[in-house]
C-alpha cells in the first residue's frame, strides 16, 4: 500500500492491522517497506487468514477494500504518481513551439 509522505504513517500502519478478515492471532503486522518516489511511502501488511487453502484472491480484495475505506475515513492519502518534465537548453518559447506545430513546417520562397 502506498501512502503520502504528508500522512500520519503510524496511523496508517495501525489502520492496516485493523482491516477486516484478518486473524488477530497470530497478530497482523504493518511494515514500512520503503521510501518511494513521488512522495510515496510503501507500506506492507502481513496477515494470516483462516481458510487460505480455498484461495487468497477474494480475501486480498476484501482486505484491500477495507484498507481503502479505513484510509479514506481517516484522511490517509494514497497519492498519484507524478512526473515532471524539464526541457534543458534551447531558447524556444513553449507557446511558439506549439504554434509552429499547428502551422506546419516553414517553406522556402
Amino acid at each position: 500500500m502506498q501512502v503520502s509522505y504528508r500522512c500520519d504513517v503510524e496511523r496508517a500502519m495501525q489502520l492496516l492491522v485493523d482491516a477486516e478478515r484478518v486473524l488477530q492471532e497470530p497478530a497482523p503486522a504493518a511494515l514500512l517497506a520503503s521510501f518511494g518516489s513521488d512522495g510515496i511511502i510503501n507500506l506492507e501488511l502481513s496477515f494470516w487468514i483462516e481458510d487460505a487453502a480455498k484461495g487468497t484472491g477474494g480475501v486480498k480484495s476484501q482486505v484491500n477494500q477495507s484498507v481503502w475505506r479505513l484510509f479514506r475515513e481517516n484522511g490517509i492519502e494514497i497519492p498519484y504518481a507524478q512526473r515532471e518534465i524539464r526541457i534543458i537548453g534551447g531558447d524556444a518559447n513553449p507557446v511558439d513551439v506549439a504554434e509552429n506545430r499547428r502551422e506546419g513546417p516553414a517553406t522556402a520562397a
